[in-house]
């Protein structure tokens, strides 16, 4: 069976079928990327309102840090209790270590173990937690328990890095197999500090960053301990008073640098180091504001739903409204996709693509390859009435489809067939039908050998023009010749099958004239025929008829005979009047082409 014979039926399966495969394109892996460039952008492109104040500050072991305690990072311990020291000084609310004191010195130095201790304890007894941070997993550090026993809490430091290697979440909350919960290193100075902001039962296991919080003011780490050492307090609470204090690396020798969404669109060396994140997942937190993620759930609702109405409008609509109804669903889907990102509500552009494009696309290939099979079966069709020329013509130039014509020299081409009245009287109408069309099927098909184009049938004769549409040598005559030549033949062959039942044998005549005549569209906007009209057309009707007076088959005239006089061989049969004319015609008949 074939299925293009049901479009209705079709269509409606292609609604179920667009959606599907805008389904299965979506879960290809390019999604992702697509969705996770588009929350870059918008967070590139959009701003924060009604930021609270920042209030971390970034204690930065830097470069020159590093040349002026050249001692390695893992004999500190004094250093960073100085640090825990100024910050205690300088009223921070807290203090958090991105850095992991997991070795005890009792061998080495056993008082810089103390001396650490002792600057987290008495920071705890001022009003300033000291947090410290452990790397979770396999290959995890963390403190050494004498400093997590004094410390106020601790919580892991690991970042949560996308596919693609960027920052753009955190995970606030770990469950270990054991069900035990750990906490992130940010999450807990956020708890500590802001208690009655932060409602923890509220708090997503995972966020996202809002990195356009206020900058975080970053300060060297050999500063600040210049000003301990001098004892300067006042200059201390300028960079402490009311603030989480982070202290971590800063320099790029060390490895703790990481790309995040703000230069992930820009300059791909451009990265932000893991303690200045933690201090944007701090500010976020403070601001207790998330983005929530459309669900994948309701994602693949809004593809469906999107495909299912684009592929309706490319299955329904001409090409040009397609393009405009989808362009401008397009441009309300980003719209939408931009004030939700204002309102902290994350919708996938992944969905409005694969919907919209894929539904659109599917949909339309349908249509075109429908169309393109009902093209080929009605030009198919089209073929038993007007010549392939004429057709191709019309569908290479549309717009030149009119009812001017044109004025042509070509040969017209008359058959009738003999007494064709009184045989029909004798025999049964599917008798004569069935007759008529065997002898229109050769008599048609020596015309088509030639490159004649058959105009019209009349009753049992037949008229048709060599030389139009299509230009041929000596303007049709020798076409036409042949094409008369080859029916008597196939008569000859036909009527051995005798087409016509208890008629022995039917004769033909045939008239071809060589002519003036205007060829073109005749009819009006409802029906319209590609005919020939004109003196030449009557005067090859007319020399048909004169076929019977002078037991011959085939007459040409004098214009048609010149015109391949050096190609035939022919006899003058006379010359007469024509019923219409004027002037006498001379009339031949061709005994051989001798070419």
């Amino acid at each position: 069976m074939n299925v293009f014979k049901h479009p209705s039926f079709l269509k409606f399966t292609m609604l179920f079928i667009c959606p599907l495969l805008s389904v299965l394109v979506w879960f290809m892996p390019w999604h992702s990327s697509v969705d996770r460039f588009s929350y870059d952008y918008l967070l590139n492109h959009s701003e924060l309102e009604d930021i609270l104040p920042c209030a971390t500050v970034v204690i930065g072991i830097d470069d020159e840090s590093l040349s002026r305690f050249p001692d390695p990072l893992i004999l500190w311990h004094k250093y960073y209790a100085a640090i825990i020291d100024a910050a205690t000084a300088g009223q921070a609310k807290a203090i958090g270590l991105d850095v992991i004191p997991s070795i005890s010195l009792d061998t080495v130095s056993p008082e810089y173990d103390q001396i650490l201790v002792k600057a987290i304890r008495n920071s705890h007894k001022k009003g300033t937690d000291t947090i410290l941070g452990f790397s979770a997993g396999k290959n995890g550090a963390i403190p050494h328990r004498k400093f997590l026993l004094s410390a106020s809490g601790m919580g892991f430091v690991n970042l949560t890095p996308d596919p693609d290697n960027i920052i753009r979440r955190q995970t606030l909350l770990i469950k270990s197999p054991r069900k035990n919960l750990s906490k992130s290193f940010s999450f807990v100075l956020a708890e500590h500090v802001l208690p009655k902001v932060i409602d923890n039962t509220n708090i997503p296991q995972r966020i996202y960053i809002d990195y356009r919080t206020q900058p975080h003011e970053v300060v060297s780490f050999a500063h600040v301990y210049d000003l301990i050492e001098a004892g300067d307090v006042g200059s201390l609470q300028k960079i402490f008073k009311d603030k989480v204090a982070l202290l971590g690396v800063t320099s790029v020798k060390l490895p703790d640098i990481h790309p995040t969404p703000m230069q992930s669109i820009g300059d791909p060396k451009d990265k932000i180091y893991g303690v200045v994140i933690h201090a944007a997942s701090i500010e976020t937190i403070r601001n207790n504001i998330f983005f929530n993620s459309l669900s994948r759930k309701n994602s693949i609702i809004l593809l469906l739903l999107l495909s299912l109405f684009s592929t309706l409008i490319a299955l329904t609509l001409p090409p040009l409204r397609t393009i405009t109804i989808l362009s401008l669903l397009m441009a309300i889907g980003f719209v939408t996709i931009w004030f939700s990102f204002q309102k902290f509500i994350i919708i996938p552009l992944s969905p409005l693509l694969a919907g919209v494009l894929v539904g659109a696309v599917a949909g339309s290939f349908f249509k075109q390859t429908l169309e393109y099979w009902q093209f080929h079966r009605l030009q198919r069709y089209f073929k038993s009435y007007i010549h392939p020329e004429v057709m191709q013509e019309i569908i290479d130039n549309p717009s030149q489809v009119n009812f001017e014509g044109k004025k042509v020299t070509a040969t017209i081409m008359f058959t009738d067939i003999r007494s064709f009245t009184t045989l029909s009287e004798k025999l049964s109408p599917e008798d004569v039908v069935s007759g008529l069309n065997q002898y229109f099927t050769e008599m048609t098909m020596a015309i088509i050998a030639e490159n004649g184009y058959l105009n019209r049938y009349l009753g049992d004769g037949i008229l048709a023009i060599f030389g139009a549409p299509n230009v041929l040598p000596y303007q049709g005559a020798l076409a036409a010749i042949k094409s008369g030549f080859n029916m008597l033949l196939r008569l000859e062959a036909l009527n051995k099958i005798k087409p016509f039942p208890g008629v022995d044998e039917i004769k033909i005549g045939i008239g071809l004239h060589t002519g003036e005549a205007i060829v073109g569209n005749i009819g009006c906007d409802e029906k319209m025929d590609y005919s020939i009209i004109g003196d030449a057309v009557n005067l090859s009707a007319r020399i048909e008829s004169q076929t019977k007076n002078f037991d011959t088959s085939m007459l040409v005239t004098e214009a048609t005979y010149k015109l391949v006089k050096d190609l035939v061989e022919a006899k003058l049969v006379t010359i007469t009047k024509v019923k219409g004319r004027e002037q006498e015609v001379k009339l031949y008949e061709i005994i051989r082409i001798t070419e």
